[in-house]
C-alpha cells in the first residue's frame, strides 16, 4: 500500500484552520478519487500532496470567497 500526506492550506483567510492528514491507497484510480474528494471538501484551500517517493504537487484552490471594498 502506498501512502500520501495531504495538506489543505488556506492562504487567503487567517480565520480558517489548515488541515493535514495521511492516507493509504492501493491503486491509481483510488488516488484520483482521494484527490478529488480533498479538493471538493477544501475548495478554498491550496492542496499540497506529499508522496512516498518524495514527489510534491500543489493544486490551486478551486474557488475562494472574495470580499471587495
Amino acid at each position: 500500500m502506498k501512502r500520501l500526506q495531504i495538506l489543505a492550506f488556506n492562504a487567503y483567510d487567517d480565520n480558517v484552520q489548515d488541515v493535514s492528514w495521511g492516507i493509504g491507497y492501493d491503486s491509481e484510480s483510488k488516488l484520483y478519487g482521494i484527490i478529488q474528494k480533498a479538493r471538493e471538501e477544501y475548495a478554498e484551500h491550496c492542496i499540497t500532496l506529499y508522496y512516498d517517493n518524495g514527489q510534491v504537487i500543489t493544486y490551486q484552490p478551486l474557488h475562494r470567497e472574495q470580499q471587495y471594498i
